[in-house]
């Protein structure tokens, strides 16, 4: 299959080299379809049930009898907590029990993060750097460094081979910058950040796993 090379910088901006990426990962047809499955499953399986209701049997209240069954003129009443009166329980109301969360299979998330990927690469989002070493825990290195970088004025998701706390504590005060660990990844965060900004030890990481993975399901 054919590869995709684009320039690895440094963070002063300079073109060091370049890369190859593996087209099967980085260069796969655009799937709408799938990335917002993705996005939707991850979302509502972030979503907690935080709404909850008080049925009849919940709510605070006698549980006598308010009149007689007949005689009265007034219509039929068992309790005084029941949901036609005011301060009764609530009807089929949402409670914390609710589970939103969606399934979907591991193989269909692998495709779906290739996908955005390979949105990133065709669409000029996706810069490859040597290594984030430089970085030293000041805001104002990454705001020098990044101002040298491509699309400097883009929203970025910075993604390292693991968590790098230089790197975190000189992105995480920039508005619209982000810095996640390889394993951190998430499609989400690659579809709604405009630049993608990898290191090129993430990128080897990434595409043996991905690799790797691939030929276990054919094999199984």
């Amino acid at each position: 299959m054919a590869q995709l090379t684009l320039p690895i910088f440094d963070l002063t901006g300079k073109e060091t080299s370049t890369i190859e990426l593996n087209a099967a990962i980085f260069g796969v047809a655009a799937n709408p379809t799938l990335l917002h499955q993705a996005v939707v499953a991850f979302l509502a399986n972030k979503r907690a049930a935080t709404a909850s209701t008080k049925d009849r049997s919940q709510v605070s209240g006698t549980n006598r009898k308010p009149w007689k069954q007949k005689g009265t003129g007034n219509a039929r009443v068992g309790s005084a907590r029941s949901p036609l009166w005011r301060g009764g329980g609530i009807t089929f109301g949402p409670n914390a029990d609710r589970n939103y969360g969606q399934r979907m299979p591991q193989k269909m998330k692998q495709s779906a993060l290739k996908v955005a990927l390979s949105s990133k690469v065709a669409g000029d989002g996706f810069i490859v750097v040597d290594s984030l070493d430089a970085l030293d825990g000041k805001t104002k290195t990454w705001i020098t460094a990044a101002s040298k970088l491509p699309k400097a004025e883009s929203k970025k998701l910075v993604v390292g081979l693991a968590k790098n706390d230089m790197a975190d504590r000189s992105i995480r005060n920039v508005q619209g910058v982000k810095y996640v660990s390889l394993e951190g990844l998430t499609i989400y965060d690659v579809v709604r950040y405009p630049v993608v900004m990898m290191t090129q030890d993430a990128i080897a990481s990434l595409e043996k796993r991905l690799t790797n993975r691939a030929k276990e399901a054919v094999k199984a």
